[in-house]
């Protein structure tokens, strides 16, 4: 192969540009709707804090596709999230070239002089990195995310820190006992070969006290970067039982409510971070099941069907009238089976994020509600320093204007994870209700 279809890697590359967008954290501010119909939002509307996470997922996703090509920021982008008392922890999935790394191999292995010229507009020479080059790389490109631009956030109180948590792909060493295959059809290579992917993720955290010396002048850049704590983490089959169980939990309890109005849409998905808390993502659709159909015709065509409008509208006000008990349920559920969460510790935090699909885009719904909740006051309520009541009342509830959903393995992560055997001052597991792993 000589070359390779660029206009397939022009429209990915298309593709990949409008798919990422602001992503607004409030849905009190005024949103508007630009020439690819994306929500865009008046940034000077919203609290500093809010508004400063915004530009930095914007930020970080600037930093990962602009690095070279080694890297490029997967399709929703870079996420964060505020928890008072803990900090700002912000999500990307960096896909490498590791892949095409293993295809290249692959091809010159089988004598394909030709194929192994340029794949994806590389020559093999420049993407021949190992493992560790890789992590080097990330985190270069970590350490000044966290400290030139993390001291952006002024906002951040002492005690509190940045983090950084990256998804990205590392080469597996050979196993004699799996095969993997590519073949060239039509001038395009395609590889099947994922076994030798190592999912891991890289885990960075620094100290706000330490941002704002380096704010201060008190220290260098050089100093600052050099009291980030980097960790590297694996995946693995067994852990936080206690999470994969309360997920599972979940899914049956918002299989299906108020009468259809919101229906679970996927697994429950969920991620531990140490220090920080556990966090869970649910995606709702709405009651659209007999909105769009199908009919065919007699010679056979099919033929799109949607129902009538007041169908659409009578939908829509449902699930407006049953917003405020889904939340009360939503609250309820934290409350009971949060006290079964033993992997929690007291001083940190459960969130919970709910995600509205695109069948409520017409109604008065928020894109996605966030509601969390410390695991000391699920304790004080187990131990009756407070009624259920009063313990609803006091859970955090946040209505954003963009979903939490990250398509990067499904969400952010949905993966299972523990730290690497060396010293690690974070742990990040993750986990959906059925599978620890994919």
């Amino acid at each position: 192969m000589k070359k390779t279809t660029m206009n397939k890697w022009i429209l990915a590359s298309l593709v990949l540009v409008l798919s990422t967008g602001l992503n607004a954290q409030d849905a009190q501010g005024v949103a508007e709707v630009d020439f690819f119909g994306r929500t865009q939002q008046d940034l000077s509307k919203l609290p500093k804090m809010e508004r400063d996470i915004i530009i930095l997922q914007n930020v970080l996703n600037g930093l990962f596709n602009g690095s070279k090509g080694s890297f490029y920021a997967s399709t929703r982008g870079a996420k964060g999230i505020y928890v008072p008392g803990k900090g700002v922890i912000f999500n990307i999935g960096a896909q490498s070239n590791a892949s095409q790394l293993i295809l290249i191999d692959q091809l010159a292995a089988s004598g394909g002089e030709d194929a192994v010229t340029v794949v994806d507009g590389q020559t093999s020479a420049n993407i021949s990195e190992d493992n560790e080059s890789i992590e080097e790389r990330l985190k270069s490109l970590t350490g000044d995310f966290l400290v030139n631009y993390g001291s952006i956030l002024t906002d951040l109180k002492a005690g509190e820190k940045v983090m950084l948590n990256v998804n990205y792909d590392a080469l597996k060493k050979d196993d004699p006992k799996e095969t993997n295959r590519s073949s060239i059809h039509g001038g395009t290579i395609v590889y099947r070969g994922g076994k030798r992917l190592d999912k891991k993720r890289m885990v960075s955290a620094i100290d706000y006290s330490t941002i704002n010396s380096y704010l201060t002048g008190k220290s260098t850049l050089e100093q600052a970067t050099k009291k980030i704590d980097f960790n590297v983490v694996d995946r693995v089959s067994s852990s936080m039982q206690d999470a994969r169980i309360m997920a599972g939990i979940l899914d049956d309890l918002f299989q299906s409510n108020f009468e259809g109005a919101f229906r679970r849409s996927g697994k429950t998905s969920w991620t531990y971070f140490e220090g920080f808390g556990l966090m869970y993502d649910l995606n709702i659709r709405g009651n659209y099941g007999n909105l769009i159909g199908y009919t065919v015709a007699g010679d056979g065509t099919p033929a799109l069907r949607s129902q009538s409008s007041n169908d659409r509208k009578d939908s829509n006000k449902l699930a407006e009238e049953s917003f405020d008990e889904l939340i009360d349920l939503v609250k309820e559920s934290l409350i009971t089976y949060g006290r079964t969460l033993r992997s929690v510790k007291s001083d940190e935090v459960i969130i919970f994020n709910v995600n509205f699909g695109s069948s409520f885009r017409k109604t008065k719904l928020p894109k996605a509600i966030r509601l969390q909740v410390s695991k000391s006051q699920i304790e004080d309520f187990s131990r009756g320093k407070k009624t259920i009541s009063q313990l609803k009342k006091e859970i955090e509830l946040k209505k954003l204007s963009a979903s939490t959903f990250n398509s990067y393995n499904h969400s952010f992560p949905s993966m299972v994870y523990e730290t690497a055997p060396d010293v690690a001052d974070h742990i990040v597991i993750g986990g959906t209700a059925t599978s620890s792993g994919n």
